[in-house]
């Protein structure tokens, strides 16, 4: 899911209140690596600072709407999308190992 976008989210948060007491749901919140570079990328035309500006606002946006879920109970892979699918298979080995699942 895209949690940058917290009004898109509002369904979401309410399922998971609901599957948190009896399961332990994960949410994978894949973000582009390509923003993540546009938000330290070095200034080299006019338009760059405002691109960087606006990266930098995306990645707050969604960092504010992992915290709010994982203080929920939730585990979230909030990971570059070329990275996801370890992180998934990392999370539910680490989640087994625990016997949470």
């Amino acid at each position: 899911t895209d949690l940058a976008e917290p009004a898109r989210n509002e369904a979401l948060m309410q399922a998971l209140k609901i599957l948190v007491p009896r399961h332990q749901p994960i949410v994978a919140a894949p973000h582009a690596a390509e923003i993540a570079r546009l938000a330290v990328a070095p200034a080299k035309d006019w338009r760059d600072p405002a691109i960087a500006l606006a990266a930098r606002e995306h990645q707050a946006r969604a960092q504010l709407q992992v915290a709010t879920i994982r203080r929920q109970g939730v585990v979230v892979l909030n990971e570059p999308d070329d990275e996801l699918d370890e992180a998934v298979f990392a999370s539910y080995l680490q989640l087994r190992q625990r016997r949470r699942v």
